[in-house]
Parts: C-alpha cells; structure tokens; sequence
C-alpha cells in the first residue's frame, strides 16, 4: 500500500474521555488535527481541542451498533483509533464484559473492511502474552492469563485476519504499565499521591514484581507518532525498561519528600514477577 498519512484530515476516536484516549486526543489537537468523537456522556474538552472536534456521536454502547451506524460514523474517516473497552479497576481483568467488547470490535472491523479508512488502530496490552517471559516482544507467545488478556489477543489475531486484504491496515498497540493524570483512583500512582496528599502510611504489596512503567504524556506522544507511520501489525509500546514497584513508590515518595510513610512487608519465599516490554521497530 502506498498511502501518504500526512495528508489526514479526520481522526475517529472512541473512548477520548477515558485515562489514555483524553490525553491522545490532547495530542492531536496540539498538532491541529481534526477529530470525531463517539462518546457515551457529555464530556466537557478545554477550548483549544474543541475547536478541532469536528463532530461528537453521542451513544450509550458502541458495540452493539449494526453496520449502516458504523458505515456513516466512519464517513470522511481517515484514521479509526479505537480506545473503548471496559476497564473499570475492581475487575476488568476477568469480567465477562470483556467478551461483549470483544465481539463488538471485531464487527467493528468487519464493517470497517469495506470502508474508506486508511488505517484502524486497535489498543492491546501486555497481558496478551506469555506471563512466564521476563522480557516481552511482539513475537513473544500469546499466552494470556486473564480473560482480559485472552479477549484483547482474540480480537488482535481475528481482525487481524479480517483487515489483512482489504485497503485498510490494521494496527495493533501493545500498552504496558501506564501512569499519570487522568488515571482511574483506585490504581497504584493515583493511590500513592493521594495517601502522601492526606499524610497516611502507603502499603505496598509484591513490591519485588518488576513492572514497565511510562507516563500517559509519553504514552500519548508515541502513539501519535506510530499511527501516522506507514506500519500494520503488532506494536509495543514501552519503555524497555523494568523498574520495581517498591522503586517507583519510593520514587514518587522521594519527589513529595514523604518516603517515612512507606509501608512495605517483603514476601519471603515469594518469586518476584516481571514484565517488561521490547519496542518494536518496523
């Protein structure tokens, strides 16, 4: 395929309100791109990225919509970043709702086949493969433990199958431990602030477990940075790098000079787990 990705004029996003999507939609604005949105709520955006929203759709489920919706969503589309998926912290990594996301976004991709769409961009994680493996690369096993994992590798390896003679490449991005603003409340970088926040003891569990940590911000720049690229496949998005969990505690510790309020208990016995990502290079 020889398609100039310079020349977009529309970018289709689901889940821009969500921790990662808002900041990539930040991203494209900054770059003066315009943006569709399909959102489930109102969603108030600063004045300088609403002036790039070309148009919100407004719907309660995305995945249960049927192929006529998608074909006039995907109008004038160029470059279809798809974000939605259930991630609520208590238990998205074994709820069932994971099996209505994924069957929704393969339809998705089916309907996209035929579309005018220069590219659709799926969002997978590093939970899609082999746990066992210390360092994590594209062409690490697919191996996942989760239903999570399970149903984002499925839909990888399907729509791949389903995109991969049409017209419109299929971009797979592998996220791995992300952080920063926006970030749901019950997770690690947002409990940790808010216990240095209201001075109490910050518990830390299987601190050991090396982790790939990267801040949404560079998270956000890298992936428009990939999606503009001639590239289709599999991508990791990572820093390559494995960091404890007990170092990054202490390091955001040490930064609000509240390190006497870790509370850490070393598992004795315990075999540290790892996961750290591999870029990819096309």
């Amino acid at each position: 395929m020889n398609k100039n990705f310079n020349t977009t004029k529309l970018v289709l996003l689901t889940g821009a309100s969500g921790f990662i999507g808002n900041q990539v939609l930040l991203r494209l604005a900054s770059m003066k791109i315009k943006v569709k949105l399909v959102l489930r709520k109102k969603t108030d955006f600063p004045k300088e990225v609403q002036k790039y929203i070309k148009e919100i759709i407004y719907i309660k489920n995305i995945f249960n919509k049927n192929k006529r919706w998608w074909d006039k969503v995907f109008e004038d589309v160029d470059i279809f970043i798809h974000f939605a998926w259930y991630l609520k912290h208590e238990d998205y990594l074994n709820s069932h709702k994971n099996l209505e996301c994924m069957n929704g976004t393969i339809k998705i991709a089916e309907y996209a086949k035929n579309s005018n769409l220069k590219k659709f961009v799926g969002i997978g994680t590093f939970y899609e493969y082999d746990n066992t493996v210390e360092y994590m690369s594209t062409k690490t096993q697919l191996k996942p433990s989760t239903l999570y994992g399970s149903c984002k590798a499925a839909t990888f390896l399907v729509s791949t199958e389903i995109l991969k003679n049409s017209n419109v490449e299929f971009l797979w991005i592998r996220l791995f431990n992300i952080y920063g603003k926006g970030e749901g409340a019950k997770r690690l970088y947002p409990y940790i602030k808010n216990q240095i926040l209201k001075k109490r003891p910050v518990e830390i569990i299987n601190g050991d477990d090396i982790r790939d940590f990267m801040n949404v911000k560079d998270v956000s720049k890298e992936i428009t940075k990939i999606i503009f690229k001639h590239t289709s496949g599999a991508y990791n998005l990572c820093s390559g790098k494995g960091t404890s969990i007990l170092n990054f505690t202490k390091k955001i510790l040490l930064k609000h000079n509240s390190l006497h309020l870790l509370d850490y208990k070393k598992h004795i016995g315990r075999t540290p787990k790892k996961s750290i990502g591999l870029k990819s290079h096309f």
